[in-house]
């Protein structure tokens, strides 16, 4: 009698371990054909294996984790995040940044025309307030070139 075939593949059976792994990997982006080589104790499976009995959770892992996203997001934005705001507002309403866009305002006051006997007792207030929390000052001339390069961080 001969003994029975060893046949190349076996039967898998799904695993609880592997069953999170999927969902983990999924979740990360993992494109399917990687993860099938990932479970099995490491022995991996066919795509197709992988797809027959992990369908559910390669599906709907990517969903779960958008929307765990999404109410993250939206909770920051009741927080008043800014960087949580304009991210909203840039993907999802159509804004975007127009960095040629001409200032609301238009302010056109040559330097030796300021006066600030003109200024009232509210402005001095808080242009004190200002300078007292080291707000930069300007005096609206523009800079001449040193002639120098700038020097640069690294």
């Amino acid at each position: 009698m001969n003994p029975p075939k060893e046949t190349k593949s076996r039967r898998y059976k799904a695993t609880e371990p592997d069953r999170s792994l999927v969902r983990a990997l999924s979740a990360a982006g993992i494109k399917p054909h990687v993860i099938a080589r990932c479970i099995n104790s490491g022995k991996g499976v066919s795509t197709r294996v992988l797809i027959r009995h992990f369908k559910h959770e390669i599906e709907l892992t990517t969903h779960e984790v958008t929307g765990l996203a999404m109410s993250s997001l939206i909770q920051m934005i009741k927080d008043k995040s800014l960087g949580a705001i304009s991210f909203w507002l840039k993907n999802k309403a159509g804004w975007a940044d127009n960095p040629a866009a001409k200032p609301m305002v238009e302010v056109n006051v040559a330097p030796n025309d300021f006066d600030p006997k003109r200024l009232s007792t509210d402005d001095l207030t808080a242009l004190t307030r200002l300078l007292e929390k080291g707000a930069p000052v300007s005096s609206g001339v523009p800079e001449e070139p040193s002639g120098e390069e700038p020097s640069r961080v690294h």
